[in-house]
């Protein structure tokens, strides 16, 4: 039980650290049109090549550093490999979007796939 209390107790807050929200909450699926919405207070600019070609620079580093960490979590066994996994393509989706969508935020992001992954890959 003590094990299992520690995995619980690392697991949620690196959750909601690595999918960037903070709060957990079910809404119902979005549609590929709200996607491409901008986020609210986020304004509509047009980035020049050199600024995107900057932000896929960051983004990539994130996602790379971030891959690490959820690496160590598996081989440290609080998550399963499927897990983790699951949490780098995620990720590598989120990079993809805001890549088609010149590196602009979008949203909303609150949707089905942020939890099913702790469900699916036990």
């Amino acid at each position: 039980m003590k094990h299992f209390l520690q995995k619980v107790v690392y697991v949620i807050p690196l959750t909601l650290i690595l999918l960037g929200t903070t709060s957990v909450h079910a809404q119902s699926p979005q549609t590929p049109q709200q996607y491409q919405q901008p986020s609210p207070g986020i304004k509509q600019v047009k980035l020049s090549d050199p600024q995107k070609a900057e932000l896929a620079k960051l983004h990539k580093q994130m996602i790379k550093d971030k891959t690490k960490i959820i690496e160590k979590y598996v081989s440290y066994g609080i998550l399963s490999k499927a897990q983790g996994q699951m949490i780098i393509a995620h990720m590598e989706r989120r990079y993809e979007k805001l890549e088609q969508n010149g590196f602009l935020p979008t949203g909303p992001h609150h949707g089905q796939m942020h939890h099913s992954w702790n469900e699916q890959a036990r």
